[in-house]
């Protein structure tokens, strides 16, 4: 596990999802982040289809962030975290995760530090 951790987190982010992400400010992607973990990942084990298998590899940096910091599943929260995955995480817990997917981003990418203006 943790080989696989750390090649993830060593990894050259693709160009495409660098830009993605750097359209963003780090409070909308702290939304993305929290929401993301509240509707996919925040159900106990027994409620989750294949878990271990609901996080693609790709597609999205925050995918990429969930596996290089263990925060992609129920089964990986609890062994990296503590958090027992037969119960319903709080929202300190989320938060919590929301910001170690963060810590990844924020050395991957540049996010923005403001909104984008809004065309009138």
């Amino acid at each position: 596990k943790e080989t696989w951790r750390n090649a993830v987190w060593n990894l050259e982010i693709p160009q495409y999802m660098a830009k993605a992400s750097s359209e963003l400010n780090i409070d909308e992607m702290r939304l993305r982040v929290f929401n993301l973990l509240s509707n996919k990942i925040n159900k106990k084990r027994s409620e989750i289809f294949r878990d271990g298998t609901q996080t693609p590899v790709g597609l999205k940096i925050i995918f990429l962030a969930q596996h290089a910091t263990g925060t992609c599943c129920r089964r990986c929260i609890e062994e990296w975290y503590g958090i027992d995955r037969n119960e319903i995480m709080n929202n300190e817990d989320i938060n919590f995760l929301s910001e170690m997917i963060l810590i990844y981003i924020k050395q991957k990418v540049s996010l923005r530090n403001q909104p984008k203006e809004q065309k009138i």
